[in-house]
């Protein structure tokens, strides 16, 4: 994590001469409007324990390049994260499963000129609520979407999730497992080298709460 890091800042820093500018707003999905996303609410998730050895199988790849300059990698196949009991292999061995999704990330980038030349929506999706011999709050299928990705001439969008280790927010006995993504963006302007970095948390656990920072 820290390497990609180090990484888009020196890029960030070299076109700084003629950066875009990035924004973000989450859809309020009960007046169907656009808002400006807070960046400081989330879930307390790096705080809780870590998983006790033994106890959890997380399967999926834990580094997701959604988009590499322009063109779309997502692949429903490989990026995901499943967060299930030690030695079950897939969500079908568990019950109780409901369907959840977070309300969609519209991110922005705009050039000096004041245009949004890049413009893209992330949406959280996941499996929740699972249970094993009637116990714990698993979680499945725990994705990020790409959609609407709308790209101007001569500007280029990379897009990377990077998978924290699922934390156990419960119980040995009754487990409640959570899952953090971090979403990493680069616009850049082809032409003059200006480009902005934006980073982005998309928190889920196994009741179905999430949250975006």
């Amino acid at each position: 994590m820290k390497t990609v890091w180090l990484f888009l800042l020196m890029l960030s820093i070299s076109g700084a001469g003629h950066a875009l500018k990035g924004r973000a707003y989450i859809l309020d999905e009960t007046k169907s409007q656009w808002v400006e996303l807070s960046r400081e609410a989330q879930m307390d998730m790096l705080m809780s324990k870590l998983p006790p050895a033994g106890d959890l199988s997380s399967i999926g790849q834990v580094l997701w390049p959604l988009i590499q300059e322009n063109e779309i990698t997502f692949d429903p196949a490989k990026h995901f994260i499943h967060a299930l009991p030690l030695g079950v292999a897939s969500p079908s061995s568990l019950s109780g499963w409901k369907a959840g999704r977070a309300s969609p990330v519209k991110i922005l980038f705009e050039n000096p000129l004041k245009e949004d030349v890049i413009v893209l929506d992330l949406i959280l999706t996941f499996d929740y609520a699972g249970k094993y011999q009637g116990k714990g709050n698993y979680l499945a299928n725990v994705r990020l979407l790409p959609a609407n990705v709308s790209v101007m001439s001569l500007y280029r969008l990379t897009c990377i999730v990077d998978v924290a280790a699922p934390v156990n927010r419960g119980s040995a006995q009754n487990p409640l497992w959570a899952v953090r993504l971090f979403a990493l963006l680069k616009g850049r302007d082809a032409l003059l080298g200006g480009q902005d970095i934006q980073s982005f948390t998309f928190d889920v656990d196994g009741l179905g709460k999430w949250s975006v920072n």
